[in-house]
Formats: structure tokens, C-alpha cells, sequence
């Protein structure tokens, strides 16, 4: 192998990441960490909402949806409804919960807070672990509330176009507390479109209203934009192998695709369809219970819990996939 060295004066030449402050809009003051691969990756972690990540692109081709409000600053988050959209941007993920998953509930807004916390000891380690490796703590204990934080790492492989999401959820309070939590990874054009298939591995399906249910048929595929078009939401239990669950959404024209890998802490997936023209995205959700809002994931006795003291962990993946590589992928799922 060359020695890179003799050839790069600066190794973000090749790969590495870059720390700047947005400044314009409901951006203004948002600190955000880009990051990239050799092999082509590149995306956007967002040090102000809780280090989730928006952008994400492989040799310039854009995969997720991205709203047009940007990467929001947590000050204009909105509990009340869903104003939650006001401050979604989409993106690779949104971590949702960690009281309420789902539409607003018993006081909480829908999907809660975490993505509008802002990260603390937001620490990257790139420079000298020879990896991409960017690590926070997300804490969310406030007076008299349940003391939960989340210890954040996300990590990247120098050569590789793979991006891995891992978190330790951590009850340090002193009684068990509610513990929801929802991925919502968001998929886009020119990744998303009609030529673009679905792949959820999973054993059960069920439909979040009649809407979706007259259109399960074609849950798989992504239709053209039409004003006519209602969103469309489904809840999948998964399969899992090897103790993960899989996901992949896959362009046929483009010969790309991305492979989504969490671990069975996460036993069921939301996926959401919504083909409107200039609000066009896929999201699939994998979380712990079902989204549906605080009360009536209660009724239906589905509310997970942390004890005091208990770490629970979650862990995402996200590999981008080209040619034959797609294709091998494509045909493990079916498997």
C-alpha cells in the first residue's frame, strides 16, 4: 500500500471532518461537524440537535430528504401539536422520543424533544483514531423530571461508505421512567423516485389508518408526485437475523442504494410515504414501541421502561451500496 503521507499535505484532502457554525435563518448559530470518507461518503452532524445527522451524500448524490427550514436551531422548537414539522429537517436521522413517540399525547408534543436538545461534550476524535469517531452526551434531566441522558458516538470507517449511530441510554434518576424512542430516517430524490423499490424485512404489517390499509399493495413502491397523493403509514414487526433487522431502499435506474441495519432493541419499523410534489420522502422509522402517541401506546400495555440505573442500547447502521453490491443486498433480503 502507498505511503499517503508522501503525497497529502493535508489529510482532508481524502477524508476527515470540518467544524463550522451555520449563519443564516432559523440555522443562525447552529454548529455542525461535516465529515467524509475517501470512499465517497460524506454527511452533516448537527452538534445543536443532539448530534443527529442531516445531509448525507455518496459521491455527490444526494439519499435523504432534507426540509426547507434547514437544520433548525433548537431555541424554535414548538411542543404544541405538531409544530414539531416546523423544526424537522429531515435528514439521515431525526432521533424522536425519549417521553413520546407518534402524534401529541398527555402533554408531550409529537415525537417529543430529543432532536431539539442541543449535545454537550460534543468530542471528535477523528484526527487521531484514524476513523471518522464523533462522540455527546444528550442529557435531558430538568427539575422534577425523569433523568435520562443518551451518550452518543457515531463512526465512520476512513475507506468505507458506512456510517454507524450508536447510543447508551442511561437512567441515572432513581425510579423507573418511560423510555420511547423513534429513529425517523428520511430518504429523498434523486436516491427516491419512481424507479426506486422498498425492502422491510419483517414478519407482520400493520396499517396506521383505512387510507393506508386500500394501499397496501403498493407499500413498496414509491409513485410519482401528485397533489393527490395522502400519506401513507404502516407499522412493520420485524425478522430478525443475527439479532438485527434490515431495511433497504434501493434506485434500479441509479444502481444505488442504501442498506439500514439496528439492532432488535428496536423491534418495529414505522414506515411513512409521502408523494407530494416538493414534499417527496420515505421514511422508515425502526423504534421500540409503536408510533402512536403516548396514550395510546399505554392502552395498549406497549410502553417501554428503563429502570433506575439500567443502560439500554440502540444501534444504527446506514451503507451505501452500488452495483452488484446492491444487488447482492437486494437478494439477501428476500431471502
Amino acid at each position: 500500500m502507498k505511503n499517503e503521507q508522501e503525497y497529502v499535505n493535508n489529510p482532508y484532502q481524502l477524508w476527515g471532518t470540518r467544524r463550522y457554525t451555520l449563519e443564516q435563518g432559523f440555522s443562525k448559530g447552529v454548529s455542525c461537524i461535516d465529515a467524509k470518507t475517501s470512499a465517497g461518503l460524506s454527511f452533516t452532524a448537527v452538534c445543536d440537535r443532539a448530534l443527529d445527522i442531516s445531509q448525507f451524500s455518496y459521491k455527490g448524490t444526494n439519499l435523504t430528504f432534507l426540509g426547507r427550514q434547514g437544520e433548525t436551531a433548537p431555541a424554535f422548537y414548538d411542543s404544541q401539536g405538531a409544530a414539531w414539522l416546523s423544526s424537522f429537517f429531515g435528514g439521515l436521522v431525526t432521533t424522536c422520543g425519549p417521553m413520546n413517540i407518534g402524534k401529541a399525547s398527555k402533554g408531550y408534543g409529537l415525537h417529543d424533544r430529543f432532536s431539539n436538545t442541543p449535545a454537550i461534550n460534543v468530542c471528535d476524535e477523528s484526527s487521531y483514531s484514524g476513523c471518522i469517531l464523533l462522540k455527546a452526551t444528550v442529557d435531558f434531566g430538568i427539575l422534577e423530571s425523569p433523568k435520562i441522558k443518551c451518550i452518543r458516538e457515531i463512526r465512520a470507517d476512513r475507506d468505507s461508505s458506512k456510517v454507524t449511530l450508536t447510543d447508551r441510554i442511561i437512567n441515572y434518576g432513581f425510579k423507573e421512567e418511560p423510555l420511547c424512542m423513534l429513529y425517523h430516517t428520511n430518504y429523498g430524490y434523486p436516491l427516491l423516485s419512481e424507479a426506486s423499490e422498498i425492502f422491510i424485512d419483517s414478519k407482520d404489517v400493520e396499517p396506521y389508518d383505512e387510507y393506508s390499509k386500500s394501499l397496501m399493495e403498493r407499500m413498496m413502491i414509491m409513485e410519482s408526485p401528485s397533489p393527490e397523493n395522502g400519506e401513507k403509514n404502516y407499522f412493520h414487526t420485524m425478522n430478525m437475523k443475527d439479532g438485527k433487522a434490515h431495511a433497504f431502499v434501493l434506485n434500479r435506474g441509479l444502481g444505488l442504494g442504501v442498506f439500514i441495519e439496528w439492532s432488535d432493541t428496536l423491534p418495529i419499523a414505522t414506515h411513512c410515504r409521502v408523494e407530494n410534489p416538493g414534499d417527496y420522502f420515505l421514511a422508515i422509522e425502526p423504534c421500540n414501541t409503536l408510533c402512536m402517541g403516548r396514550e395510546s401506546i399505554e392502552k395498549r400495555n406497549m410502553l417501554p421502561v428503563i429502570k433506575a440505573g439500567e443502560e439500554i442500547g440502540f444501534k444504527l447502521s446506514f451503507e451505501v451500496l452500488e452495483g452488484s453490491s446492491a444487488k447482492e443486498r437486494k437478494e439477501y433480503l428476500k431471502r
